[in-house]
């Protein structure tokens, strides 16, 4: 296993979801990064540009065309430890 992804799913009110997403190469964490869902039918974007309430806002159409304003939470310090954690432990990373 050279290099590769590993991730951590987050849930979201209304079907959001978020993820921590790790580059991995032979067991050693590279770096990290934040995706975001909108919904079940969307694909996974990259988050940026956190606002001070640490949410991210995107634009989306509606069903009916109309374009309104979303926002979803960025994955909390907590979230960041827990992925952390577990990827850890998947790939018997030895934490510093």
């Amino acid at each position: 296993m050279e290099e590769h992804t590993d991730y951590k799913e987050f849930e979201r009110p209304d079907g959001k979801m978020v993820r921590v997403v790790f580059e991995l190469y032979r067991y050693e964490i590279l770096f990290y990064y934040f995706e975001f869902k909108h919904d079940a039918n969307s694909n996974w974007q990259s988050l940026s540009n956190k606002d001070d309430n640490g949410f991210f806002s995107y634009k989306v159409i509606d069903r009916h065309g109309n374009e309104k304003v979303e926002s979803v939470l960025f994955p909390t310090n907590e979230e960041l430890s827990e992925a952390l954690e577990e990827i850890n432990k998947r790939y018997n990373i030895i934490s510093m």
